[in-house]
């Protein structure tokens, strides 16, 4: 379902009123600072589209109605994907913002959709108000750096973080990555080397944001920072490591960035689950020591047998309460044990099966199974920022360096490429939320949709080509 929208202004909240003119009623959807979406109950009458678009090309449109009144504007504006309501994407017309200090403006290149877009979609999860710009990552070049920013100026190439806070109100203030600009604070934002291609580019910030935070946050393990950016690092526990870590559902996006910053610092005995047919090359290569297949009726068994005391240390990057349950009988019956899983929590076994539920906490984790010496860590990743350290230092300084050393110390998701040409934007968006529908979230790729006339950026990327859009395949942050 979807409906086409542009932007108005008025003064009062959501109210509903006939255009002049015309007989058809309009949902208007309030938005602060004098910025509101006009939404068509019946996009196809003609005149009524016509009458909207005025207001977008500046002339004003008289409504009827004690509620509101629409009046012209001549605001700079773009388009961005949104949810517009329960179970609708749709085009819409948003303000572009102005840079202000320690922020920077994006012209978008590339934007990715996660699993978690299609919770806003598909359940309005976390959703405070209506339209919510979708998309977590972005990518693109530097339109404007804020007074204060050092570490990115006009012209360079950058990806960037869209954090999903306070349910994302108010549209007009530029949140959420799918969209042809958006403005960001610098810390979010990642200066990224002439050899990235974008569209890679757009996969990294998500899953490197949730591996880095949950490891060496929240888990307690040690990364040495000092090893390729002159900065100290956070306290934390000295582990051993030969200790065996677990990551289960390896071969997820986020999975894949977990095994790779594991051996960046160093531990070298980390179990994976996967599905070996599809993955077990690739894990290994990333730095997995085994790789079990997470379909195995002797999972268990195989995992105790490289980790015979059992483990003390996992991430569950698929995150249901199933792979909760088969995590449990591994867990160390002698030593304390944490488990990290990424929320929210589905039922059943995959992400597919997310609209059945989502729970943000397990209450009682001894009813799947955990040892009573087993701690369960909840990971939110949009949090990460609570810790002054990685908000100074992951996006402005640590991943620019992993991605400029030679060869690259972090290796972006495999991709596939969607049409490009085959529709309207609104209708390739549809088309990336659905792909998401039925299936199970642990593909390893990430595709590309594009949101500008033009063909994609690479391999001959510019400033002046239209903004695109990707789908990211994998986890929830």
């Amino acid at each position: 379902m979807s409906s086409e929208i542009t932007y108005a202004t008025q003064k009062k909240n959501h109210a509903f009123a006939p255009v002049k003119g015309t007989n058809t009623t309009l949902d208007i959807v309030f938005f602060r600072q004098g910025t509101f979406v006009v939404v068509p109950k019946s996009a196809n009458q003609k005149k009524l589209i016509e009458k909207v678009q005025s207001i977008i090309s500046g002339t004003a449109v008289q409504a009827q109605g004690p509620y509101w009144d629409i009046s012209a504007t001549t605001m700079a504006i773009h388009k961005a994907i949104a949810s517009t309501h329960k179970t609708t994407i749709s085009t819409i017309h948003i303000p572009t913002p102005e840079v202000e200090p320690g922020t920077v403006l994006i012209q978008v290149h590339y934007a990715s959709m996660v699993a978690f877009d299609t919770y806003i979609t598909d359940l309005g999860l976390g959703v405070a108000e209506y339209p919510v710009v979708l998309g977590l990552n972005a990518s693109g070049f530097i339109k404007a750096a804020g007074e204060g920013v050092t570490h990115l100026r006009g012209g360079d190439r950058a990806t960037a973080f869209s954090i999903y806070s306070g349910g994302r109100k108010d549209a007009s203030q530029g949140k959420g990555a799918m969209q042809e600009y958006i403005l960001l604070p610098a810390y979010l934002c990642a200066k990224i080397p002439d050899a990235l291609p974008l569209v890679a580019a757009a996969t990294i910030p998500d899953n490197f944001i949730t591996s880095f935070y949950t490891l060496f946050d929240l888990l307690g393990l040690s990364f040495p920072f000092s090893a390729f950016i002159s900065e100290t690092s956070a306290a934390a526990a000295e582990n051993d490591t030969e200790t065996p870590i677990l990551v289960y559902g390896a071969g997820t996006t986020t999975g894949q960035y977990t095994l790779q910053l594991l051996r960046l610092a160093g531990y070298t005995n980390v179990v994976a689950t996967a599905s070996p047919a599809h993955h077990a090359v690739l894990l290994l290569a990333l730095g997995a020591k085994h790789v079990f297949d997470y379909r195995s009726p002797a999972l268990t068994q195989d995992i105790l047998s490289a980790a015979p005391n059992g483990i003390q240390i996992a991430v569950d990057a698929v995150s249901a309460s199933a792979t909760l349950a088969r995590i449990a009988p591994v867990l160390s019956a002698q030593d304390p044990s944490k488990v990290a899983v990424l929320l929210p929590i589905k039922t059943g076994d995959s992400v597919a099966n997310g609209a059945a539920g989502m729970a943000w906490e397990v209450a009682d984790p001894s009813s799947l199974g955990f040892p009573p010496s087993a701690e369960l860590i909840n990971v939110r990743t949009f949090a990460y920022t609570k810790n002054t350290l990685l908000r100074d230092v992951l996006m402005p300084k640590l991943l620019p360096a992993l991605l400029s050393a030679t060869p690259a110390l972090i290796e972006p998701n495999r991709v596939r490429l969607l049409d490009s040409t085959v529709g309207t934007l609104e209708e390739r968006a549809l088309q990336l939320g659905s792909s998401f529908s039925g299936t199970t979230k642990s593909a390893e790729r990430k595709s590309w949709l594009r949101v500008g006339p033009s063909s994609l950026c690479a391999p001959n990327e510019s400033p002046s080509n239209p903004a695109q859009v990707s789908e990211c395949k994998g986890n929830v942050p």
